[in-house]
């Protein structure tokens, strides 16, 4: 929601805990949010619901909006689910804020991150916008525009000052007031007057806002109307909010009064927040003026590559650094205008350091660097390659600190500041203080760089997880990994907390042969997150789950692009170092990851499994030969696991088509009481070619009467030469087709991955026992060359067969159980029988070519001298096995018919009594010799 986000928590003391801003434990708490418009447009109609699911303690039941307690009306706090709702806030004028509260809580929760959300919906120029809110972003610049002027103005009686500011006194009135110097206006500005001192006690308080009482509050963990108390060494925090927006050069003031005050050994710091363009600001409010002379102290520094050994560079910026890697920085004493370098007196031991700087609280002096240096600045004014230092945790706001023993002073006459620096033992008392502590008497004090800072890990590093390994993902489903983000060592980054919302995720498709896809060579597919929220905490996450949609390797890119946003103007924003201005940064601000995904499917979907008889005829013969076959038709897909194709198994060597195996399961039918052994042939591991020319991309049609025989899915039955059985019907729901594709890991070769796939069909397939059959075993009495009609025939016992024969194709014979079968066809494969003649006769043609199931052409020819018998045999090696039948054993019979010639001549021999018998042999039987 980018018009409506949220700021830091408000009101909650040192003992509740927070995650980011949400309320996560504590007793006596009060959760605030404030919420800001950061448009130039006002919202109307605004509600919010926080969801407290994740928080283990006990909410009270009282909240409100503005300070004004609306139980029962605008807002609502429930126990299940556990969560508050506040409708309506109310409008938002442009860049304004409300605050929202939930009362108190009266039973402890824990420290643990916040893991609900904060939903919003409001409307914004006439559209209803609803969504999660997000936390304000806020801007790397400070809050330099907001000022205040000196002297700070005391109205009382004995009202003394503790440095520049107030230290107690009686009936003391103190007034701040605030200008903007710059030249846009400031919107829904908030000032803290934060006191910190060793002890600070008041009582009958009133505060305001141009001479105004009210739009302020108190943060004394003990107070009440007549009086309060922040103990010892505790902060006391007036805030002002808010305040009239600033035009340019506006003034309002801000006051604050007590019948009695006392604030011992007190230092005062201003901080401001106001939103300028859209963004917000947040920072230490300087004096006004003031800023002209040593606006960071009279040290500062940069990085090396910017420097400038002749005179300060104008670029003094500090660029993005590493968590645990060394770097180097310069470091200089300069004159007033921090446009000379200059020795200074009394200078020699600077404590230079890097700091925590929280730009809501701009005084933090939280030392994070490993090392600190001493900077002697008596005897030099510059120093480069300075260091090293070294931050091991994540920092998104770091500068360099120098801290030394000097006063500071006012000069109201010419409106000028004064640094004195002193030798360290002139500050007995080591308490530090801001820089610009008003103080006559030499203290310590920590002046900051210029610029500051932030400090990332190096990279992000990813292991599989749960996933295993990450060369074996399936296409489409959900898979967890392990995020780490690390510094040099290869060590999670401490202090490095992101939310999911705060990651990007891209992707680089890649080709087979390591390029990437590109207009020539496309490839498909999404990488995305999947749907469940992770965290990273201490620089690891919880389960990040991801997601890709198709197949393919795929280069994962996870890019944290706003840790460093403070130095947006001076390093890359990018993963690499790079040129900005005239420096060359050595690296980016950027947080970057990458690793090499590969996806393989999830499943092969089966179908359009259509059964045909062989030549998607009427019939199949059974047959051990393949040659005669019942074929399918299958479509293959490949797919991920929503079941959608996936476009990158395809063919060619780019592509990501892998081998697969076909595989028949076909039944095995017992027919008259004997079981029949199928023959398949399947295909074996090969690339079929998914997304052909004529095909879409990750899918491949095997045709019954595929070009390509190696493709061809076909099967038969085992069959012998002796045994006829009847007919059957098979049906194609009973032959199932089964795909496989093996994938193995090129991270770790003992990791594989089966993708598979099955289906069963349609329509059937009947099958015959089949035969070729002379029309007689025995011709005899043939005087001269005689037909011997072949014809093919099947068998069916109708008394034992169950299938119902279709007659207008197999009709009945002179043999009881065989029938013809009139649509046999040589030309459609349907099997030939070649014959062969011995010495006493020739057979013509020897091929035969059967009419409606009957060759009745084929010719015996005697060329012998008769008497004599011709033998016909099939010729096996040319004769399909399928048509060949023996009764009597299982081999190919022999002969297959007989021929028997009787001549034309006259007698032919003598009787027995040796006379000579008639000698007109040409005439039947009764005039035939007998032998």
């Amino acid at each position: 929601m980018e018009s409506l986000s949220y700021g830091k928590k408000g009101g909650l003391a040192s003992a509740c805990f927070n995650a980011d801003g949400i309320f996560t434990g504590g007793t006596g708490c009060i959760q605030k949010l404030k919420l800001r418009n950061l448009s130039d447009s006002p919202i109307t109609q605004s509600d919010i619901d926080v969801d407290y699911s994740g928080f283990t303690g006990v909410l009270d039941n009282t909240c409100g909006i503005d300070g004004t307690d609306e139980t029962g009306a605008d807002c609502n706090v429930s126990t299940s689910p556990k969560e508050a709702v506040f409708n309506p806030i109310g409008s938002f004028d442009i860049y304004k804020a409300h605050t929202v509260y939930l009362g108190v809580v009266t039973a402890a929760g824990s420290s643990s991150p916040f893991d609900g959300t904060i939903t919003v919906n409001y409307e914004q120029n006439g559209t209803q916008y609803t969504g999660t809110l997000e936390k304000c972003q806020v801007a790397a610049e400070a809050a330099d525009d907001l000022c205040y002027d000196p002297p700070v103005e005391f109205d009382g009686f004995m009202c003394f000052q503790m440095g520049e500011f107030f230290g107690g006194g009686i009936g003391c009135t103190t007034t701040i007031h605030f200008r903007n110097q710059g030249d846009d206006t400031l919107y829904n500005p908030i000032v803290n007057v934060i006191t910190n001192s060793m002890f600070n006690g008041h009582m009958i308080d009133d505060c305001g806002v141009d001479g105004t009482s009210g739009n302020c509050s108190d943060s004394d963990v003990l107070s009440g109307p007549f009086m309060g108390m922040s103990g010892l060494g505790m902060p006391r925090t007036l805030t002002y909010d808010p305040l009239p927006d600033f035009d340019s050069n506006e003034t309002h003031s801000t006051y604050s009064s007590s019948l009695m005050s006392a604030n011992l050994f007190s230092h005062t710091t201003l901080l401001g927040t106001y939103v300028k363009d859209g963004k917000l600001y947040r920072g230490e409010i300087h004096a006004c003026g003031g800023k002209t002379h040593y606006l960071y102290g009279p040290f500062n520094a940069w990085d090396t590559f910017r420097d400038d050994a002749s005179n300060p560079p104008a670029d003094k910026n500090i660029s993005t650094k590493l968590s645990g890697k060394n770097f180097y920085i310069s470091v200089a004493s300069l004159n007033k205008a921090g446009d000379i370098y200059e020795t200074k007196p009394n200078a020699e031991s600077i404590v230079v350091a890097i700091y925590n700087y929280d730009q809501d609280d701009s005084t933090s002096s939280e030392l994070i660097s490993d090392q600190n240096r001493t900077f002697d600045a008596t005897s030099s004014s510059h120093v480069t390659d300075f260091g090293p230092f070294s931050v091991s945790k994540a920092h998104q706001h770091a500068r360099v600190g120098f801290v030394f023993c000097a006063s500071y002073s006012y000069d109201e006459t010419n409106e000028d500041y004064l640094f004195v620096v002193h030798p360290a033992s002139d500050c007995s008392d080591t308490t530090l203080h801001s820089c610009e502590f008003s103080s006559t008497t030499p203290v310590m004090r920590i002046c900051f760089s210029q610029d500051d800072f932030a400090i990332r890990p190096k990279e992000f590093q990813f292991s599989a997880g749960s996933a295993g390994v990450l060369d074996l993902l399936r296409s489409g489903k959900d898979y967890n990994l392990t995020v780490k983000a690390v510094d040099e060592g290869g060590n999670p980054v401490l202090d490095y907390d992101r939310n999911k919302s705060d990651l990007a995720l891209s992707q680089t498709l890649m080709l087979k042969d390591g390029t990437a896809a590109d207009s020539t060579h496309p490839m498909n597919g999404t990488l995305g997150w999947a749907a469940h929220n992770f965290n990273i905490s201490n620089g690891m996450s919880t389960e990040v789950g991801i997601i890709f949609n198709d197949v393919g390797k795929v280069d994962m890119n996870l890019t944290d692009q706003h840790w460093a946003d403070v130095d947006a103007d001076d390093t890359p924003q990018s993963c690499e170092g790079g040129v900005v201005g005239s420096a060359n940064v050595p690296f980016g601000a950027w947080i970057c990851g990458d690793e090499n995904l590969t996806f393989i499917p999830d499943h092969f979907k089966v179908e359009n499994i259509h059964l045909h008889n062989h030549m998607d005829g009427n019939f199949t013969y059974l047959s051990s030969d393949l040659n005669m076959s019942a074929h399918l038709d299958v479509n293959i897909s490949a797919r991920n696991a929503a079941d959608v194709i996936t476009r990158n198994f395809r063919t060619g060597n780019l592509y990501y088509e892998n081998p697969v195996e076909v595989n028949l399961s076909v039944p095995q039918p017992i027919i008259d009481g004997y079981t029949l052994k199928s023959n398949e042939h399947n295909i074996t591991t090969a690339l079929l070619g998914f997304g052909g020319s004529d095909e879409a991309n990750g899918t491949h049609a095997i045709a019954w009467n595929d070009t390509n025989a190696s493709q061809h899915l076909m099967f038969n039955y085992l069959r012998t030469y002796n045994r006829p059985v009847n007919p059957f019907d098979l049906n194609g729901s009973d032959v199932n087709v089964t795909v496989r594709s093996v994938y193995t890991s090129n991270i770790d070769a003992s990791k594989t991955a089966e993708v598979n796939g099955t289906g069963s069909g349609d329509r059937n397939a009947t099958f015959f026992y089949a035969r070729a059959k002379p029309s007689k075993y025995f011709y005899d009495d043939v005087v001269s060359a005689t037909k011997t009609p072949i014809a093919i025939e099947v068998y069916n016992d109708p008394f034992t067969s169950t299938h119902d024969l279709n007659l207008s194709i197999f009709r009945p014979t002179g043999a009881f159980d065989w029938y013809l079968s009139t649509q046999h066809s040589i030309a459609n494969g349907d099997g030939n029988v070649t014959l062969t003649g011995d010495a006493n006769g020739s057979v013509a043609p020897a091929s035969i070519n059967p009419v409606e199931g009957v060759d009745s052409t084929v010719t015996v020819t005697n060329t012998g001298t008769p008497p004599d018998i011709a033998e016909i045999n099939i010729v096996g090696s040319n004769t399909s096995s399928w048509l060949i039948y023996n009764k009597d054993k299982n081999s190919v019979p022999q002969p297959f018919y007989r021929v028997r010639f009787i001549g034309t001549s006259g007698w032919a021999g003598y009787g027995q009594t040796g006379h000579v018998v008639e000698s007109n042999a040409s005439r039947k039987k009764l005039r035939r010799l007998e032998w």
